[in-house]
């Protein structure tokens, strides 16, 4: 990299860090950008609830219950020496790895493995900003932009409404690599060499190692459709086998997190038959509703799902893109991705139905393509404003007058719909910054200083600061207070509830929570084991307690009534020896009606602690004579959903030994050894030859030895991995081990060798002069 590529790109971060010091302001106060409301919100937190106030915010419950735990797991893990490719914690035990949200392989999140959580999450919301920022400014100047048309077209994007709402979420994570993906398209036309493809392949891996699947799918159309509209003119062999090797090469690089999700997807409860529902129309406001920190803003939209704000920059500069003639078919290939990925994301026309027919599109949520609109406009904008800062005096009047038309053409635009704002009636009053008038101000400012520059009344140098300066107040404004911030202790704080509980957690016991006694997956971050949570659970879990809990698709929730009234062993057998029962619950007094079943042990916050008395163990033994094949699967769910049916004397599984011998002793002795996300050991004592259960739901990839020799696992009770153990005192190890992690990491690793190779030969024959 040269001196002016140094300069430009140092000029681009820093720019980038101004503003983001603005919006995390309170990061300085030691807080960090965490919801706190949501977990306070909760019975058993509020007597804990801060005297500083806690912002109202989108519906972001997700940070909490999801991606700030998720975090947790992974960094308690990777510093103890393992790899957490499960999840014990949640949902009776689940994969951790091929859930793609863990995004255990992103490169940006091995600052958890290093750093402490909360300093690694605070970091991570000032590195997408910056990152996204940087990639844009560097495609901007790939393409002929200016420097100024390139920051301003980062900053644009890097705070537009999407990236804005969805910040510290897996979709963010992975749509800052937009600009990225198109750079690399661009300059592998350019140049097909070996650092080119290297860069593609890069760009191309991270959004899907970054976690969120659907995203990553949205941004490789879109990179691949680029591609496909460059080779079109002239046609390139050369370009199309370079950007062929690229995507194998991505593949290569994602393979580690791609194969383990493929399987998940195989084994877990959801649809992919279903569409996800359109936007209502009205929703097209968004682009200009300056509201975006309320769950339901105050002219209507659901946030974050519903946002979309662009900056007023951005509607006044667009149109002039087309000017500019050294750029043009750039300029009209985002004009034309703006408006295919407008009408799919709102319904509208011919798009909305070729999507809606198309296999793999028609189960995405579409309407998040407005990040595809918002990076279009934002390139677009860059590039109007890169014409405009190439005007001079030499330019004729009707070139100017152009300008100004079109630059008010782009305002129009905006002003109608600022003026539908305007008109709808709103809930709430809110603040001065965030009302229409402001914006309107905003969009006036903006068109008037791209008019000057065309009637050349305004220097390069003004122009310049009074477009970036107008651009910053812009999205400033409008990003400030767009999430909470919270006092890192504060965060989770230790609570009663969770703390009287028994702190042995070698032999894991689990709860279950009703009447939202707490935040679902909220036992995570105390090291608790969860019955349920709130996650796409696996399949076999979700039919096996079908009718005890809600039927949502993500989650599994269990309801009080359906529990208390249950006659079978089926929560006993998934170890659930505490419920957690909020006295808002109307039911929750039932539970200490039945001594023989439970024991009312302690309050706090309003939330009653319950021990489940007929609760068995994280594993158990069952004599050999208690054997019971079933092969066919349903028989076997009604068979352990039969009031009659003793998890403790019997076992269902779908092919083994059986004996008819009575039992010769009563002896079944378990002492756990030790317990990791992926591995536990047992030391095992029977008296009989007996089946060893073990209450976790049963996933492939887990092996079994005993007393060092490999021991096959059946599938016990429909839900359980289990073993056969002679008679006598053994071993045992679980460990999980699966073939999708081993293959995908093997494809991983001599990915990343080729990709070395590649860019190292880049390097040595490169241009210094390009950037």
């Amino acid at each position: 990299m040269n001196k002016k590529s140094w300069v430009f790109s140092t000029t681009c971060v820093a720019a980038a860090l101004i503003l983001s010091a603005i919006v995390y302001a309170p990061m300085f106060e030691g807080k960090i950008p965490f919801p706190g409301d949501f977990v306070f919100d909760f019975p058993p937190y509020a007597p804990l609830k801060p005297a500083y106030s806690l912002l109202p915010q989108t519906n972001i419950g997700d940070l909490v219950s999801s991606f700030y735990p998720y975090r947790t797991i992974a960094a308690r893990a990777v510093r103890s020496g393992s790899m957490p490719l499960w999840n014990p914690y949640m949902l009776s035990g689940t994969p951790f790895l091929a859930m793609a949200q863990s995004a255990l392989f992103y490169p940006p999140n091995f600052l958890y493995y290093v750093l402490p959580v909360p300093v690694a999450w605070s970091i991570g919301f000032i590195l997408r900003r910056v990152l996204a920022t940087l990639f844009t400014a560097l495609f901007i100047r790939r393409i002929g932009g200016t420097s100024t048309g390139a920051i301003a077209a980062g900053l644009m994007f890097s705070f537009c409404g999407f990236l804005t709402a969805w910040q510290g979420q897996t979709m963010s994570d992975a749509a800052i690599w937009l600009p990225l993906i198109c750079y690399s398209v661009i300059r592998l036309r350019e140049e097909t060499d070996a650092r080119s493809i290297a860069i593609a392949a890069f760009a191309f891996a991270m959004p899907v190692l970054a976690g969120h699947p659907e995203t990553a799918a949205h941004l490789a159309l879109t990179g691949s459709a680029l591609a496909l509209f460059l080779a079109l003119s002239p046609p390139r062999l050369a370009f199309l086998k370079a950007f062929t090797v690229s995507g194998l090469i991505a593949f290569g690089l994602a393979a580690v997190q791609i194969l383990p999700t493929l399987e998940w997807l195989k084994y877990v409860n959801h649809s992919l038959k279903d569409p996800w529902p359109l936007p209502p129309l009205h929703s097209i406001l968004a682009l200009v509703s300056r509201d975006i920190i309320r769950t339901k803003n105050v002219i209507g939209l659901l946030l974050p799902e519903q946002s979309g704000y662009l900056a007023m920059m951005t509607f006044a500069a667009a149109p002039i893109a087309l000017m500019r003639r050294q750029s043009r078919r750039y300029a009209i290939f985002f004009a034309l991705a703006a408006i295919v990925a407008f009408s799919a994301a709102y319904g509208i026309g011919p798009v909305h139905w070729l999507v809606s027919i198309t296999p793999g599109l028609q189960m995405m949520k579409n309407s998040r393509l407005t990040l595809v609109v918002s990076f279009s406009m934002a390139v677009l904008a860059g590039l109007g404003i890169s014409a405009l800062g190439e005007f001079g005096f030499s330019d004729s009047k009707q070139r100017r007058f152009r300008a100004v038309l079109l630059a008010f053409a782009g305002s129009s635009i905006a002003l109608v719909l600022i003026y539908l704002v305007h008109l709808l009636p709103v809930s709430e009053l809110i603040e001065s910054v965030r009302v229409p008038r402001f914006g309107f101000v905003l969009l006036i400012a903006s068109a008037l200083t791209l008019a000057l520059k065309a009637a050349s009344y305004l220097p390069q140098r003004v122009f310049s600061v009074l477009t970036i300066l107008l651009i910053a107040i812009d999205l400033g404004t409008v990003t400030y207070g767009a999430i909470p911030f919270t006092k890192v202790r504060d965060v989770f704080p230790s609570i009663p509830l969770f703390d009287r509980l028994p702190a042995d957690t070698t032999a894991r016991f689990r709860i279950a929570q009703f009447g939202a006694a707490y935040g679902a997956n909220f036992e995570t971050m105390y090291g608790r084991f969860e019955l349920g949570g709130y996650e796409l659970p696996l399949e076999r879990l979700k039919r096996f307690t079908a009718d005890l809990g809600r039927n949502d698709m993500d989650s599994v929730m269990l309801i009080p009534r359906a529990v208390l009234d249950t006659k079978d062993r089926r929560l006993d057998m998934l170890n659930a020896k505490y419920y957690i029962v909020s006295e808002w619950d109307p039911l929750y007094m039932e539970f200490r009606n039945h001594p023989d079943r439970f024991r009312f042990l302690y309050t706090f916050g309003d939330t009653d602690v319950i021990e489940n008395l007929r609760s068995l163990g994280p594993a158990f033994l069952v004599p050999l004579s208690g054997v019971e094949a079933i092969p066919d699967e349903s028989k076997q769910l009604i068979r352990v959903k039969d009031p009659a049916f003793d998890p403790e004397h019997q076992v269902v599984v779908s092919e083994g030994p059986s004996s008819t011998a009575e039992p010769r002793g009563n002896e079944k002795r378990i002492e756990w050894r030790s317990t990791e996300n992926d591995s536990f050991e047992l030391d095992v004592t029977t008296s009989d030859p007996s089946v060893l259960v073990i209450s976790q739901i049963d996933y492939p990839g887990w092996n079994a030895d005993v007393d060092g020799k490999p021991a096959p696992i059946v599938r016990a009770n429909y839900a359980f991995p289990a073993i056969f153990v002679s008679a006598g005192s053994h071993h045992v190890r679980f460990s999980f081990e699966p073939d999708t992690f081993k293959v995908g990491l093997a494809l991983s690793v001599v990915a990343v060798i080729v990709l070395a190779v590649l860019a190292t030969r880049g390097i040595r024959r490169s241009n210094p002069n390009r950037i």
